[in-house]
């Protein structure tokens, strides 16, 4: 950390919080400035920060029309270009917008001579090999200072020499008579014209005053410091400088109704000489730059002997988590744009490898997950060659063709099934079955009983295989073919239908004749000669003239037959069994 003045300049060299050494040079050219280059040298990774406080410096306020973020950007840079010398390193900070009217913009611009004493000692800078991160205003800065110094002051405690630590009274008060003092609720309000200002005492400076306006730069300047002076002479400067101060400001809306504290940093030579009563303000404070030091938990970079602030300054700004204004000389920008295209190109070579890797590693594991499955399926394929190699085995020792013992077993499976079937039917036919009496042909499906069967306009869904536990019906078309044995017509039907009276006793099933026998004999459908047939014998009226009767047959589905509980295993038949002729 280099910090620049118009007397001199000191750099610190500070490794995790500690100030690890400090050099002062009068000039950048100076026998002194040598042991700058050897200290950085030694370290050449470590970056630069040149904090300067010069009187070199201008900082004029602008207040801009209520445009856009982009289009107040725009007027900014043509402002800047305007005012200052092209030459100049110039910013601009923002001081936020006005509460009422038309809510124009407020900017503070900021300029800085590059060929003065900052521009000497950064021409020193671009020699060394440590990377120059930007030069930063000492004022400007301390609009982040005073929160910190503040919250240390609020929270933080002193030791005495010799003893315990006590807490210290950060804030001097003058005595207010009776009728200034505030109600709670006065107290409570929030303070909207609050003026800060705080004095620096400098070795490469002097005496530097920051003044803030509800925590905002406003205004800023440099007294000379006179060592060559006693104490009280020093302190007395300090005094009438601050009072020139305040006298200027009531220029800049400072009233009656604003309040004013004072925090003054300078050495334990003239802290003492200084009253804190010299001053009209609300509060007023006097610190050493070490007491600063221990408030702010920066013990390890301040010395307690130490007289002004410049190490406090250097200390302060590192431990400031932001900034708040970065200006770039043009060699430095070029440098800025070297560095950040060779950050880009690492960037995108890391993101290259990383994307490289997690392709490789992608391909990696799909060729492990192949190669694995490619084992389990060749484990399993050897299996069942195994497995085929032994059931081979095992057919050749049967006595029968396997396929023909696999179908008969099948055919014993339908057989024998758990609900009605063709063997039950035959069963219920066979007490008719008589000399003149044959059944010609049957054809007969097996159906679920997912309809009614008398219903005519029902249609009938065939069984499907693998249903347990449900009940099925039979719906067969019977040719009845009648050998008559009778010498006339009357007989003949006198026959059949008592036949048809045993077939109906089984009242599994439903009988019923396409058309009645006796409607048939009156058709003349019956074409039987019987005189005939009287003079053959029995042999030769087998192969008579016969005549076929239609008889339909169904299940009757009011029929309670014993419950028989399936098993998937019981049922083996394809959809829609049928029935061959008989």
């Amino acid at each position: 950390m280099l910090f620049v003045g118009d007397d001199g300049a000191i750099l610190s060299y500070t490794e995790h919080k500690i100030v690890v050494r400090r050099l002062f040079s009068p000039e950048p050219h100076d026998k002194a400035s040598e042991t700058f280059r050897e200290l950085l040298a030694q370290y050449p990774e470590a970056p630069i920060y040149l904090l300067g406080d010069v009187v070199d410096q201008s900082y004029v306020r602008h207040t801009l029309p209520p445009v856009s973020v982009l289009g107040v950007n725009k007027i900014i840079q043509r402002r800047l270009a305007r005012d200052f010398s092209s030459e100049d390193l110039k910013g601009a900070i923002s001081l936020g917008r006005e509460k009422s009217g038309r809510k124009d913009w407020n900017f503070l611009l900021v300029s800085l001579s590059s060929k003065g004493v900052i521009g000497e000692w950064c021409a020193m800078l671009y020699e060394l090999p440590n990377r120059f991160k930007g030069v930063y205003l000492a004022p400007v800065e301390c609009e982040l200072f005073a929160p910190i110094i503040a919250q240390g002051v609020a929270n933080g405690t002193i030791k005495k020499e010799g003893g315990a630590p006590k807490k210290r009274s950060a804030l001097r008060t003058p005595k207010k008579a009776a009728s200034d003092s505030k109600t709670a609720n006065e107290a409570t309000a929030p303070i909207v014209n609050h003026w800060e200002i705080i004095v620096l005492h400098n070795k490469t400076g002097g005496f530097r005053q920051v003044v803030l306006k509800n925590k905002k730069l406003v205004f800023t300047r440099m007294a000379q410091s006179h060592a060559h002076e006693k104490a009280t002479v020093q302190a007395g400067h300090v005094e009438q400088e601050v009072k020139n101060t305040i006298e200027y400001l009531k220029r800049l809306s400072f009233n009656d109704t604003a309040t004013l504290s004072i925090m003054i940093i300078v050495g334990d030579d003239l802290k003492p000489h200084i009253s804190p009563l010299a001053f009209q303000a609300s509060q007023v404070s006097l610190y050493t730059p070490y007491d600063i030091a221990e408030y702010t938990d920066l013990t390890q970079c301040v010395l307690s002997g130490d007289k002004f602030c410049d190490i406090l300054l250097c200390s302060l700004f590192l431990k400031s988590q932001k900034h708040k204004l970065r200006l770039l000389p043009d060699y430095i920008k070029k440098v800025e744009r070297f560095y950040n295209t060779l950050s880009a190109i690492r960037i995108g070579a890391t993101l290259t490898m990383i994307a490289l890797a997690l392709g490789i590693g992608t391909i990696a594991y799909d060729a492990l997950q192949i190669h694995q499955n490619l084992e389990d399926a060749q484990q399993k394929n050897r299996s069942m060659v195994s497995r085929l190699q032994e059931f081979q085995e095992k057919g050749k020792q049967l006595a029968e063709d396997p396929y023909k013992v696999d179908s008969l077993i099948k055919i014993e499976d339908m057989i024998h099934m758990p609900f009605p079937h063709y063997d039950d039917l035959f069963t219920a036919l066979r007490p008719v079955v008589k000399d003149h009496i044959t059944f010609a042909k049957m054809e007969w499906s097996l159906f679920g009983l997912g309809v009614d069967i008398l219903d005519s306009t029902a249609t009938a869904q065939p069984y499907r295989g693998g249903q347990a536990g449900a009940s099925f019906a039979i719906d067969a078309a019977v040719s009845v073919e009648l050998t008559p044995s009778a010498h006339n017509k009357e007989e003949l039907m006198a026959q059949w239908q008592e036949s048809l009276y045993e077939l109906k006793k089984d009242t599994r099933y439903i009988f019923e004749q396409t058309m009645d026998a006796s409607e048939k004999a009156e058709k003349d459908e019956i074409n039987i000669n019987f005189e005939e047939r009287a003079s053959l014998n029995k042999q030769d009226l087998k192969a008579q003239d016969k005549t076929n009767i239609s008889l339909k047959v169904r299940t009757n589905p009011s029929y309670q037959a014993p419950s028989t509980q399936l098993t998937p295993n019981a049922i083996s038949t394809p959809d829609g069994l049928q029935g061959g002729g008989l």
